[in-house]
């Protein structure tokens, strides 16, 4: 995450298959990401660059079982 946080990448996402989630870093700034939100299965969240376009956390995991 450091090194996308250092490029400047406005938004990074960490899909946590273990523990079905994702975590959503934002706003980037001295090589870290000053936010750090965890959505779950049944979640969803809008894109930084595209506010209007939501996608759910659930496209990202392997079906429940």
């Amino acid at each position: 995450a450091a090194l996308y946080a250092e490029a400047a990448v406005p938004e990074n996402w960490i899909v946590d298959l273990e523990n079905t989630a994702v975590e959503r870093l934002t706003d980037p700034a001295g090589g870290a990401y000053r936010h750090k939100a965890t959505f779950e299965r049944g979640d969803t969240f809008a894109l930084a660059a595209f506010p209007d376009v939501s996608v759910a956390v659930s496209d990202f995991l392997p079906p429940a079982p």
